[in-house]
Parts: structure tokens; C-alpha cells; sequence
């Protein structure tokens, strides 16, 4: 057999190396003035300043806050390569309410109110630019009102950004970021709330096994926690709510409370169960006043008064394996003015 050797031939190909620069965008954003750098938005920021405070029974539509932008007061400049711009949304954040030309706050109540120098009008906006280049304004010709679109019941902090300018055609290009510049206080002179009795010991009493498996729970305890209301102006209110909180497991969002007690001389089988004025048995949420806390419920509206929450407690079984023994349990209550 012949056997054929192939030479191995290896090439080395010297390729010459080209820097290929990146696109240029089509659309960007410039300064103008200062150093005429390119920058990813123009940033406006109003002053988290502390605001009077404010009766409010004023009239719907009434402005309780006015501030002009803050910061750099350069032009800003969006510019197309060779492109019209096109239409420019001008916008704020959250549900619109025509009628007072203002978007809802976080705050019941208040609204806010966006505009610009030019080409002026109060947001949202949309307006078609048939031309390369936009100049927007400098910071102190933004201007900011927060207006009374409904009942105001409660004080609260606005923070964060409030509106945009985009550049729709142009793949919703940002040009322009509206926020506040820290948090905002909202100062109503609505009533403030105070705990007459910030710890509530409640006795559950000696209860049977023989009770319990008979009739499910023992008998109910009350408890109130007492509230007084002070400071708002005359025929203003609250709105009330309160969470409970399990502090034995804060997560649990269950209506029975997890018994602290531990150990050899603590009862198995059963935990606490509270129920409202109406009825209805609790369930357990997280320690916070946010509106809209999981479990939280509406309390009711009071003004200038003192107020109480009725509850009521009682042993429940959780299983039928039942044994005797220390069984104390633990709750709080966070309240909410909204």
C-alpha cells in the first residue's frame, strides 16, 4: 500500500483593523450654554421646600402651592440628524383630571399642575415640531401648582418624578425629566390623632379544654383603643384606617393570631382570634401606614372628637389536638390618615 503524507500548511492572514465608530443617534440632547455637552435628559427639579399650611375648605380649583423649577438654568436642545422631530408628548404622571387641568397626588384631594415657558399650557400636551431642532427651557421657566381637586382629609409628602417630555417618533426619546427635589410636605390643617393608651393588656382568662372542644373558642373579651382628634380647622376631618400586625409572625396575613408562649408549658391547638364591631374577624397585616396596606381597613371620618375602635378577643381551636398550657399572644396596631 502507498501512503501519502499531506504537508501541513498553516497561513497566517494579516488583516488590517478598522475602528468602526458607533452610530450617531438619531436624535439626542444637548445643553445649551454652560459647556454644550450632550446629556441623557434635562432634569427639572422643583424645591422640596416647607410649604404654609393651608385651610382646607378652600374652593375646588384653589392653588395651595406654586414654585418655579430650581438648578442650572441652561437651555436644552433636542436635535434630529436631518429628521424632523416631530411630535413632542409633554405629560405628567397618574390619572388626569380635565377639569382642573391637574393629575391625582398621592395625597386625597390634591392635585398638580405642570407648564413651561414655551410653548406654554398647562400638561399633558402633544405638539407636532416640523423642524431638526427644539429648544426647551431653563429650569426657572418650569412652573408647578398643586390645586384642590376634591376633599383633602389628610397631610402627606409628594415626591419623585412628576413628568416627562418625549420625543415620540423617535423612539420615545426622553428629553426632559420633571420631579421633585426631595419630599414635599402637604400641610392641611385637618385633625391629628392621638393613642390615649398606647398598650392595651387584654386577659383571655382560664378557659377548659372541655369549653373549647365543645364550642370551638372560649368567650369574648372587648377592647377599644381610644383616639382623640384636635387641630383641624373648623368642619374639617380624617379619614381613619387601621392595620393589626401579628408580633409573633408579622408575615402572617391569616386571621389568627400565632401564640407567643413557648415551650413544654405552652398550649398546642389554639391561637386568637379578634373580630370588629360589625363582625368581622381580623386578618393580620404588615407594621405600615401605607394607603392601601395588605388588611388594612376604613376606621371611619372624624373631626375636632374623641373617637374608639371596639374589638373583641377570644381563644379559637386550630386543631383538635389540644393540650393545656401558657397561651399569650401579641398584636399591633398601626394607624393611617388618609
Amino acid at each position: 500500500m502507498k501512503r501519502c503524507f499531506l504537508p501541513g500548511v498553516m497561513v497566517f492572514l494579516v488583516l488590517p483593523v478598522v475602528a468602526i465608530a458607533a452610530p450617531e443617534p438619531e436624535c439626542r440632547v444637548d445643553t445649551q450654554g454652560g459647556n454644550g455637552a450632550t446629556i441623557s435628559y434635562q432634569e427639572i427639579k422643583f424645591p422640596a421646600v416647607l410649604p404654609p399650611t393651608f385651610d382646607p375648605n378652600v374652593p375646588d380649583g384653589a392653588v395651595v402651592y406654586d414654585a418655579t423649577g430650581m438648578g442650572d438654568n441652561y437651555f436644552a436642545v433636542v436635535k434630529c440628524n436631518g429628521a424632523l422631530i416631530g411630535n413632542m408628548v409633554y405629560e405628567g404622571k397618574g390619572r388626569y383630571d380635565a377639569k382642573f387641568n391637574a393629575y391625582e397626588t398621592s395625597v386625597s384631594g390634591v392635585g398638580y399642575r405642570i407648564t413651561e415657558y414655551a410653548p406654554g399650557g398647562w400638561w399633558p400636551k402633544n405638539i407636532n415640531y416640523q423642524g431638526v431642532g427644539k429648544i426647551l427651557p431653563g429650569a426657572v421657566d418650569y412652573r408647578v401648582q398643586l390645586v384642590k381637586i376634591g376633599p383633602i382629609t389628610a397631610a402627606g409628602v409628594l415626591s419623585g418624578e412628576i413628568g416627562t417630555i418625549r420625543v415620540l417618533e423617535h423612539g420615545g426619546l426622553v428629553a426632559a425629566r420633571v420631579s421633585f427635589n426631595g419630599g414635599l410636605p402637604i400641610r392641611p390643617t385637618v385633625p391629628t390623632c392621638t393613642i390615649q393608651r398606647k398598650r392595651l393588656d387584654v386577659g383571655l382568662g382560664e378557659v377548659s379544654l372541655n369549653q373549647l372542644e365543645r364550642n370551638g373558642g372560649s368567650d369574648y373579651k372587648p377592647i377599644s383603643i381610644d383616639l382623640k382628634c384636635s387641630g383641624g380647622s373648623t368642619g374639617t376631618s380624617t379619614r381613619m384606617f387601621i392595620t393589626l400586625t401579628d408580633s409573633t409572625n408579622p408575615g402572617n396575613r391569616g386571621n389568627r393570631l400565632t401564640l407567643s408562649s413557648k415551650g413544654s408549658t405552652a398550649a398546642k391547638g389554639v391561637a386568637v382570634e379578634i373580630r370588629r364591631a360589625d363582625d368581622s374577624v381580623v386578618s393580620f397585616g404588615p407594621d405600615s401606614s401605607v394607603t392601601g396596606n395588605p388588611n388594612q381597613w376604613f376606621v371611619g371620618q372624624f373631626g375636632n372628637t374623641s373617637t374608639s375602635i371596639p374589638l373583641r378577643a377570644r381563644y379559637v381551636t386550630t386543631s383538635s389536638a389540644l393540650a393545656a398550657g401558657q397561651a399569650n399572644a401579641a398584636a399591633t396596631f398601626t394607624m393611617s390618615y388618609q
